[in-house]
């Protein structure tokens, strides 16, 4: 009866200890890219991926460069959907995505009208 008492508390330890270190970690929220980093770190991160990872980090990069943020935001939505990003195309992505939004919600507030139909459809697909 012991043997499976002692076996048993050992268990329920280390499965305390497993919760506990794993929850022990911090996770913040990725920061925006400053709005003239985006298509360089684009072409940085996607550099020798895949040509259709290229070709929507091109085409982000492009639009943000034009500052069409409506489009930019579209290719940054797809190319962040995409399997088989790294760690950091998966990160430049989430940051250029943040920097997008946040030109979009500044065109809206000064009547963009593009801008507020995209933001409004965002919404609208949560």
């Amino acid at each position: 009866m012991k043997p499976r008492f002692l076996v048993l508390a050992h268990c329920l330890f280390f499965l305390g200890w497993l919760l506990a270190a794993g929850c022990s970690q911090k996770v913040t929220a990725p920061e925006p890219l400053a709005l003239d980093q985006v298509s360089s770190s684009l072409a940085t991160a996607f550099q020798g991926a895949k040509v259709e990872l290229q070709t929507l980090a091109s085409a982000a990069a492009g639009a943000v460069d034009t500052q069409r943020y409506d489009q930019a935001l579209l290719a940054l939505q797809s190319l962040s959907t995409q399997s088989g990003l790294s760690p950091e195309q998966r990160d430049i992505a989430a940051r250029a995505m943040l920097t997008v939004n946040q030109e979009l919600a500044a065109q809206a507030t000064t009547g963009n009208q593009a801008a507020q139909q995209t933001l409004q459809q965002r919404r609208m697909d949560k």
